[in-house]
């Protein structure tokens, strides 16, 4: 994740690419665990009275179902986004052959 967000990101701003991804990580934290046990709960399907661990299984399964969704999803969008522009050559920070055979 961090490495996707400095990538072609500019040396200047890479703390703020920095800050947002880590954002990004801690708001999904957030919601995945305010909303993952709501799903699973909504997937026992009313069968709590009957048999608890059968109904808590159903809905760990249905969360696990649609993380793998969610994931693929992702994978897709990824596949599909624009490649960045490669960058112009630098001239490099080591000093040429011929500048270290002159001193």
């Amino acid at each position: 994740m961090w490495i996707g967000a400095a990538t072609g990101t500019p040396a200047h701003e890479q703390g703020v690419a920095n800050g947002a991804a880590s954002t990004a990580l801690n708001i999904g934290n957030a919601t995945g665990l305010a909303v993952f046990p709501a799903i699973a709960d909504a997937g026992t399907g009313g069968k709590a009275g009957g048999d608890p661990l059968r109904a808590t299984a159903d809905g760990e399964f249905l969360v696990v179902l649609l993380t793998a969704a969610g994931m693929l999803l992702g994978l897709l969008v990824t596949l599909t986004l624009r490649k960045p522009a490669a960058a112009p050559d630098l001239p490099s920070a080591r000093p040429s052959e011929e500048a270290l055979a002159t001193r």
